[in-house]
């Protein structure tokens, strides 16, 4: 199984449902305080790993396909803000309604 969504409780949420000797593969980022119950892994002997989601190399060639025009990377784009308005990018894309990704522009 895969938790890619990187929400609260959702890798407490797998390890509950899983069948015994299950493995779960934690990609999912999130970006709060994140609690699990040790029990449900070691009731059934599961295996939790958590990865990268990506290698050095993708972020290249996805540099290179977006610089390309291979991808339009236009839709994805919600919002833009300069080096003084960070912060509150990071708050505005707690917003999924209303953010994908916000454009950095130095």
């Amino acid at each position: 199984m895969f938790e890619a969504v990187g929400v609260p409780g959702l890798i407490n949420q797998a390890m509950r449902e899983m069948p015994r000797d299950g493995k779960i593969v934690v990609v999912g980022l999130c970006m709060q305080t994140d609690r699990f119950e040790p029990t449900y892994g070691v009731m059934k002997e599961l295996t939790l790993q958590f990865v990268v989601t990506y290698s050095p190399q993708e972020f290249r060639d996805a540099m290179h396909l977006i610089v390309d025009g291979a991808v339009n990377v236009a839709p994805m784009i919600t919002g833009r803000v300069g080096l003084d308005a960070i912060a509150g990018a990071f708050a505005d894309l707690a917003r999924p309604d209303i953010h994908t990704k916000i454009l950095v522009k130095p």
